[in-house]
């Protein structure tokens, strides 16, 4: 049986409350109170744990994110630090001369946005490297890509045949596809890059779980079963075997993706994708995930009028509102919630009065909301927008860490003013919608420290800009723990096991060698946990 006794904490228990020790069990958190209480309620054989000092708090919860897929962009090209296109195509270049008898390149973590010059790539670059293997190279959203002249033909896509029904595939001036695509097509491209092997998905997922845990994450909410792993299945078999063979050290709840309302129907008395609960509760499986639209990066997202920057684009609509109605119907006729990927006002839009919808039809009020029904990303609003989704009762995913990207060309994209009421949690949180916080990782660093920072401050790396991006929406260091720790935990109804550090919880916690709550703001980003513990089994030990 496992027994530890922490002391000499700074224990973060919730607002305003502090202890000093926490006494866990078997996994399970028995006492928290002072070291003189808490110490002599633990066993004799325990291991005592001097914190001397350091602020304990409950393990981080990614409320979404792509933990498979994380672990696959480890093994692939690091494209996150070149500076323009040619510095792309050289790394790739290098990549493949270096894996000879390679079958294919997939890799997402470009942002030209952050480039010298913002030209993308076109086929005839990757053509440079290879037209003997297919080549797709996403931007780090993953909604926009770059596909060699193999992909193209491979998919029939030419000058004849450019259309694509939830996507958008742009061309040279003369007619002709450059093989730059947005959303479904970028998607179809990926798929024809060969797979990597069941054991190699197996070692990115075990990775992804490593990283995650020496950075205090303890619980996952992860978009993988369906659309980065396309058959959910083979996907379910990677993770379970993960957990038996006890190597998984994040707890993984699965929100999971499928592309039609009759392959829901099938699914639904599944475990393996809905409503399951696998190795004492490490491996669960909670929502429906869908895709509404794009990304501000690939100009995909889906927009009430024309992006300023590009007259005459609206962005993408992935699923059609008939569609998606019925599958959000589906889901919750049979008790399961849904968690809709929106970045777009247009796509925010449509989303809140479908669920509104469903909710009344099934529930008898719009804002009955019993199964949870979630809006991810929640990021283009206006104040009558986001009055609705209030309305709605519907919680919002969300993700600070974006915002050190979208101060950098946004207004410029989509107005200044629509940028005032955009991506602000606190005022959403005033309206009492739930908020939780994830990274959409590998889209963004998965390292929780780094999100809260930007969730304080609102600023870049570098502390850019001066008081923060929009300054009225930086939230207090409680607030943010709370978004990451608890409000994650309700978001997929374990609030009552798991997002704080009290009796009956789980023994998910972490350790940090900076205080949080008092430090100059700027040193959170570089706040590293000293050690991490998930149902009472240390994940990492500094």
């Amino acid at each position: 049986m496992s027994k530890t006794l922490f002391y000499n904490a700074k224990v973060y228990v919730e607002r305003d409350t502090f202890a000093e020790a926490v006494y866990q069990e078997n996994g399970w958190i028995k006492a928290v109170g002072s070291n003189a209480d808490v110490c002599a309620l633990a066993a004799d054989d325990a291991e005592k744990i001097d914190c001397e000092g350091r602020v304990l708090v409950p393990g981080f919860n990614d409320s979404h994110m792509h933990m498979c897929f994380t672990g696959e962009n480890m093994l692939v090209p690091d494209l996150s630090k070149v500076h323009n296109k040619d510095e792309l195509v050289a790394v790739i270049k290098k990549y493949v001369d270096d894996n000879p008898g390679i079958t294919g390149v997939f890799s997402q973590s470009f942002d030209q946005n952050r480039w010298d010059d913002p030209t993308l790539p076109t086929c005839k670059d990757l053509d440079a490297i290879s037209t003997d293997i297919p080549i797709n190279i996403a931007r780090s959203c993953g909604h926009i890509g770059i596909s060699n002249s193999y992909i193209l033909k491979q998919l029939g896509i030419d000058k004849d045949h450019k259309t694509w029904d939830g996507g958008r595939i742009d061309c040279f001036e003369d007619g002709t596809p450059n093989g730059i695509m947005a959303e479904t097509p970028n998607m179809a491209a990926r798929m024809a890059v060969p797979s990597i092997t069941f054991e190699q998905e197996k070692k990115a997922l075990v990775t992804a779980m490593e990283y995650a845990a020496a950075h205090g994450m303890t619980s996952c909410q992860s978009n993988d079963m369906g659309v980065i792993i396309k058959d959910q299945a083979y996907c379910y078999k990677i993770v379970d075997e993960v957990f038996a063979e006890g190597k998984g050290l994040v707890r993984y709840h699965s929100q999971t993706y499928v592309d039609t309302p009759e392959e829901l129907k099938e699914k639904m008395n599944d475990p393996r994708f809905y409503k399951g609960s696998f190795h004492d509760g490490w491996f669960t499986t909670g929502p429906l995930k869908l895709l509404k639209d794009g990304s501000y990066g690939g100009h995909s997202a889906f927009m009430r009028r024309d992006y300023d920057d590009q007259p005459g684009n609206r962005g993408v609509e992935n699923i059609p509102d008939g569609k998606m109605y019925e599958m959000v119907k589906i889901a919750n006729e049979n008790g399961i919630g849904c968690a809709i990927h929106c970045i777009g006002d247009a796509a925010l839009e449509k989303v809140t009065d479908c669920y509104a919808r469903v909710q009344e039809e099934l529930f008898g009020d719009k804002a009955n909301n019993p199964c949870r029904n979630a809006i991810v990303h929640c990021q283009t609003m206006d104040a009558t927008l986001r009055q609705k989704v209030a309305d709605a009762n519907i919680q919002a995913m969300y993700q600070p860490v974006f915002i050190r990207t979208d101060m950098y060309g946004l207004e410029e994209r989509i107005g200044k003013a629509m940028c005032y009421t955009s991506n602000s949690p606190k005022t959403m949180r005033a309206m009492g919608i739930h908020v939780s916080y994830g990274t959409d990782s590998p889209v963004e660093d998965c390292n929780p420290l780094v999100n809260l920072y930007v969730a304080v401050t609102r600023k870049d790396m570098a502390g850019k800009p001066e008081g923060g991006w929009y300054p009225d929406e930086c939230e207090d260091v409680q607030t943010a723990v709370d978004a990451y720790t608890y409000e994650s935990a309700w978001a997929q109804g374990m609030e009552g096991v798991k997002g704080r550090i009290k009796p009956g919880y789980y023994a998910d916690l972490t350790v940090l060698d900076h205080d949080i709550f008092t430090c100059d703001p700027m040193l959170i980003k570089d706040t590293l946990p000293v050690l991490t513990m998930c149902g009472g089994k240390f994940t990492y030990r500094k």
